[in-house]
């Protein structure tokens, strides 16, 4: 089985970058602009809200090679729509839709779920959820056998 990791951020959290690294695995942080890897639309609720986005596609072809090469992508869940206007968009359906598009790896209470579900059901054979708060939760998950999360099989 092909394991695939990513991790979402706000924004690139070069200390995250350097611990991951520290740890002996190698991560690479990016914007969700990078490479197009995300294009956003407003939200609906956008004019109560402010540049609040939803995922409107993703081209994961910038994250293949990194992949390939065991590298684990730190990426950004704001992205910007057609014309370059940055949005924030909710984190848990960002991993969702990538792990849709990778066809590999979800994560992401009821928002994560469905993401996972849904990955589920495009082909990914687990998923898991991880407390980002929980020190080195990231690792423990990834790198041990016990985990850090809740793992949901299909």
């Amino acid at each position: 089985m092909e394991i695939v990791s990513m991790v979402l951020v706000g924004k690139v959290n070069k200390t995250l970058v350097s611990l991951i690294n520290k740890a002996g695995a190698t991560a690479v942080g990016l914007s969700s602009m990078d490479g197009r890897l995300l294009t956003a639309r407003p939200s609906p609720k956008a004019a109560d809200l402010g540049f609040v986005g939803e995922v409107a596609w993703v081209d994961p072809t910038i994250l293949w090679p990194l992949i390939d090469n065991n590298h684990i992508p730190v990426v950004t869940f704001v992205a910007a729509d057609e014309f370059g206007q940055p949005y924030n968009n909710n984190a848990d359906t960002v991993a969702g839709e990538l792990a849709a598009a990778l066809g590999k790896v979800g994560g992401g209470m009821i928002p994560k779920v469905n993401c996972c579900v849904r990955s589920l059901a495009q082909g990914v054979t687990t998923a898991s959820i991880i407390d980002g708060r929980v020190p080195h939760s990231l690792l423990l998950e990834i790198m041990t056998d016990e985990g850090a999360g809740t793992m949901i099989s299909g």
